[in-house]
């Protein structure tokens, strides 16, 4: 497909390199070995949803944009994402954790211009779930 690959780069808690790829709807990470890459990427995990843009969180919950009508988060060690609820951020295309730790992520949305649907874009706070 003429999407973009990675597109996503993110430094991990445990020193690694995490990647997103749009196209494969992964989650990758690469070893580092003195802050060059040691060896391949390696999947972390499937993103059912998608994954465009994502953020970590100080408990190594991956936060991500999916470009669909949800976000998703990704706990440590799982296989596959849970979904975020996020009505009107269609096209969630990029994330960021809020300052402050009040349990929120701001997304932006694009209205589902990728899926062709027009809507408008939006800049939002999603609480996010507990646990």
């Amino acid at each position: 497909r003429p999407l973009p690959g990675v597109n996503g780069l993110k430094r991990a808690l445990d020193g690694t390199l995490l990647l997103s790829n749009s196209t494969a709807r992964t989650l990758l990470r690469l070893r580092l070995a003195g802050g060059a890459p040691d060896g391949a990427p390696e999947p972390v995990a499937r993103m059912t949803r998608g994954v465009d843009d994502f953020a970590v969180g100080p408990d190594g919950v991956v936060y991500a944009a999916t470009h669909a009508e949800g976000l998703a988060l990704l706990p440590p060690g799982a296989a596959e994402p849970r979904p975020i609820p996020a009505p009107g951020v269609e096209g969630s295309t990029a994330v960021a954790l809020s300052p402050g730790g009040d349990r929120a992520l701001l997304a932006l949305g694009t209205g589902g211009l990728l899926e062709g649907r027009g809507g408008d874009a939006v800049l939002a706070r999603v609480a996010l779930p507990e646990g």
